[in-house]
């Protein structure tokens, strides 16, 4: 059935009227956020879901959607949105998306939102408009990232065990060396010198891991208490790669800052962020151990700061991305499995998002988006 007899028979079963008032319904009701704009840019429909999460109706409708959303106008992964919908779906009658949208929301909080335009139109080769759709998927990133997270760290018992099976290992090799070092010194004849000097070294690098183990857990297990101030993000990021450069030197990782020294200060928690960006930086470094090129660099949108670390190694495999967080998850040898954990809650502690994935030109890509805003201590821990 073409179009045209398809229009016929539509409108045999219910009028004209009915049906722009079931469309007019379905689209006031739906559970995303929907506006409409003219070929100008300008908002004639605002549905309810967007009265809610942005603004009242009589605010949007007769503005353009720029004026709605500033950050419409701005680049995010080498695109500017505001763009795309103005040429690409009013101009050439295209559909566009965009996933993983950031954007700031009434309440202050930063969610990711995929998004969705395409035109509306009034015969083969004229565009009366476009529809733009915003699909908020902050609590299904959440879901998929944590559900095993949450599982394996808010019961007891199962942290005690993750915790215990960490220290059993390096606790086993320490007893097993002392027991070597004791019947060489105990043993008939000359004490070979050597191997019990080797000896020595591995029981001492089993209890730096030992250290390292507990002093990172404990650096999570602590509610961190963030205290924002304004903060030079060109001078963080100088200050985490200066602290890098000799493991960086010594993998045989280039370290690239891709910093706008005219960035104005932000409202953050100097020490909680750099260390977040030291632990991504880190396990970017890690996952080079060949040689390769670390890229660290930040960027100020109207609502957020983006602060990315990006990588040449192998990237994130697809069975891995779920336990990336992971309270003790590790796949490298020795690795404690804490610091990126330590990185997303200090970034939760900022109210934002941190997100991983594949960089499109190969390697892992960290991405923190924290909302700008001053941050303030919860009640009874001033």
């Amino acid at each position: 059935m073409d179009d045209f007899h398809l229009e016929h028979y539509l409108f045999r079963l219910i009028s004209r009227g009915d049906y722009a008032r079931a469309m007019e319904s379905l689209v006031e009701n739906i559970d995303l956020d929907i506006f409409v704009i003219n070929q100008e840019g300008v908002i004639y429909i605002w549905n309810r879901s967007l009265e809610d999460a942005v603004c009242p109706r009589h605010e949007a409708i007769g503005r353009h959607f720029w004026e709605v959303f500033p950050g419409f106008t701005e680049e995010f992964q080498g695109k500017v949105w505001g763009d795309r919908v103005m040429v690409e779906v009013l101009e050439e009658g295209r559909v566009v998306e965009q996933s993983r949208y950031p954007q700031k929301t009434r309440d202050g909080q930063i969610r990711i939102y995929d998004l969705k335009a395409f035109p509306l139109a009034l015969d083969e080769k004229r565009w009366g408009g476009a529809v733009v759709v915003r699909h908020d998927v902050t609590d299904r990133i959440q879901l998929e990232e944590q559900l095993v997270r949450t599982a394996r760290t808010s019961s007891l018992a199962q942290l005690g065990a993750s915790i215990a099976h960490e220290i059993r290992n390096p606790l086993n090799s320490i007893s097993l060396n002392l027991q070597l070092i004791t019947e060489l010194v105990t043993g008939p004849g000359e004490v070979p010198r050597q191997e019990l000097v080797e000896t020595a070294k591995l029981v001492k690098s089993e209890i730096d891991r030992l250290n390292r183990i507990i002093k990172d857990f404990l650096q999570f297990a602590r509610s961190p208490q963030t205290r924002a101030r304004p903060e030079s993000v060109p001078e963080l990021l100088e200050y985490s790669s200066r602290l890098l450069g000799e493991e960086a030197r010594r993998s045989g990782v280039r370290i690239v800052l891709e910093v706008d020294h005219d960035l104005p200060p932000v409202e953050i928690d100097r020490d909680q962020i750099s260390q977040a960006l030291y632990n991504l930086m880190l396990n970017s470094i890690q996952e080079m151990p060949g040689g390769g090129t670390l890229v660290a660099g930040a960027r100020r949108g109207r609502d957020f700061l983006s602060l990315y670390v990006r990588d040449t190694g192998p990237g994130i495999a697809a069975e891995e991305k779920d336990r990336l967080f992971d309270l003790f998850y590790s796949t490298k040898e020795g690795g404690t499995g804490l610091g990126l954990a330590i990185a997303h809650r200090i970034v939760e502690g900022h109210k934002g998002r941190i997100v991983a994935e594949n960089h499109p030109e190969g390697g892992a890509l960290f991405t923190i988006y924290l909302p700008l805003s001053p941050i303030r201590e919860p009640e009874g821990k001033r």
